[in-house]
């Protein structure tokens, strides 16, 4: 699920993009218990994601773990960890999920596209499953838009009232640095990428819009 989900960050990067992203922890009734008995809710994320090492099954998601680590080693990706809470802001069991899946795209002329929808960060959810994807675009839904910037805003900020957001711990980062690149190296995905990139026309786009053409005529 995190190569699918990858897909397309190269572009971002060769555009000078950054990226936040919040991620969900839920934790136990074991963890509960010890935070009820004084444990910090930090040590306690940090103990859930600590046990649950990076470990990819395959070359895709190697690729994909090495880009991210890349881009949160140059700066260009930062990651906080939510975790869901009570109207008190207590941490609750896995019977509550942070289960939002949304996000917030914008260019460098300010335009932006929002979406939100019901599918998991799972190869099923990204390639098998019926589900939903809710997409709204400032030139055309700029309220819709607004909406979605302001509750991540909140979230990022740690004002929410379902969730804690906090950092991401230390010796999770450090999981994920372990899959930098050797040396100065830039990732594979990310020299795939401007290989590709020279292998286009100069008119890449009107290339794409043509291509597109002639696959729906051939659908039809």
């Amino acid at each position: 699920a995190l190569a699918l989900a990858a897909r397309g960050v190269e572009g971002m990067v060769a555009n000078g993009g950054v990226m936040r992203m919040i991620v969900g922890c839920t934790l136990g009734q074991a963890e509960i218990d010890a935070i009820e008995h004084g444990a910090k809710l930090r040590e306690a994320v940090e103990g859930k994601l600590a046990a649950m090492p990076l470990a990819p099954t395959d070359v895709g998601m190697a690729q994909a773990i090495e880009l991210l680590a890349w881009l949160v080693a140059q700066g260009r990706l930062e990651v906080k960890v939510a975790v869901p809470c009570d109207e008190y802001r207590r941490p609750i069991t896995a019977e509550g999920l942070f289960h939002e899946k949304a996000g917030i795209v914008e260019d460098k002329t300010g335009e932006s596209v929002a979406f939100n929808g019901s599918l998991n960060e799972t190869a099923a959810g990204w390639t098998k499953n019926w589900e939903s994807l809710n997409v709204f675009t400032t030139w055309r839904d700029a309220d819709r838009v607004r909406e979605e910037a302001e509750t991540f805003a909140r979230l990022w900020a740690d004002q929410s009232k379902h969730a804690v957001v906090l950092d991401v711990p230390s010796a999770v980062r450090d999981d994920l640095l372990r899959f930098l690149p050797e040396g100065d190296q830039e990732p594979e995905r990310l020299k795939r990428a401007r290989t590709a990139k020279l292998r286009l026309g100069p008119h890449p786009l009107r290339d794409l819009r043509q291509a597109v053409t002639d696959a729906s005529q051939r659908m039809n």
